[in-house]
């Protein structure tokens, strides 16, 4: 095998690597936003208790879950127990 096939394999793999590495990113954030519109006691349901929650409101709350990488936090925000929003900050994906 010559040396120009081998790095030409070697950059293909490289950019199937990173295109998969960019699409789990995606998706992760992808999962989150499916549980905009549903009842946060099927969120709770689904990951346990939440770490904290934030009255902040009435009628509106934020709950948040630490995950288990470092300083990563998901937190959603729910109106009349409905989830209308998400954000996550120090998470990998």
């Amino acid at each position: 095998m010559n040396s120009r096939n081998t790095s030409t394999q070697i950059l293909f793999l490289l950019i199937v690597v990173l295109t998969l590495t960019l699409l789990q990113g995606c998706s992760s954030q992808s999962s989150l936003t499916a549980w905009e519109g549903h009842l946060i006691d099927d969120l709770i349901t689904s990951w346990g208790q939440p770490d904290s929650i934030n009255q902040l409101g009435d009628n509106y709350a934020s709950y948040t879950w630490k995950m288990n990488q470092a300083n990563c936090e998901k937190t959603f925000t729910a109106s009349d127990q409905i989830i209308t929003g998400y954000s996550s900050s120090g998470c990998e994906n």
